[in-house]
C-alpha cells in the first residue's frame, strides 16, 4: 500500500497502519520533520526495515529545504517518481 501523508498530524496515524513492504510519501506539511535533526526521524528507523519512506522534491523546495538536509532515509522523487509510486502499489490510501 502506497500511504500520501499530507499533514503532520497524521502521520503518527499512518505509521500505526504500516505493513511490510508499504510505502509512505510525505507532501505538504508533512514534510517539515524530515530534517535529519528532528526528533521524529529517530522513530522512523525501527520501521526503516519493512517500509520505505519518500517525498517529492517539489514540497521540500517549496518550504526551503534542501535535499542535503532531509533524513537518509527518505527517498526524494519527482512527479514521475511519485507516478512510478502510484502505479507499484496497488492500494493507495490518503492520509489529510
Amino acid at each position: 500500500m502506497l500511504h500520501l501523508v499530507s499533514s503532520k498530524n497524521n502521520t503518527q496515524q499512518a505509521l500505526g497502519f504500516m505493513a511490510d513492504g508499504d510505502a509512505i510519501l510525505f507532501m505538504e506539511s508533512s514534510t517539515l520533520h524530515l530534517l535529519n535533526s528532528s526528533v521524529f526521524i529517530k522513530g522512523l528507523r525501527e520501521c526503516a526495515v519493512k517500509v520505505k519512506f519518500y517525498t517529492l522534491i517539489s514540497d521540500i523546495q517549496l518550504r526551503g529545504i534542501a535535499c542535503d538536509e532531509v533524513s537518509e532515509l527518505i527517498n526524494i522523487v519527482d512527479y514521475a517518481g511519485f507516478v512510478d509510486l502510484s502505479v507499484a502499489h496497488n492500494t493507495i490510501k490518503t492520509w489529510n
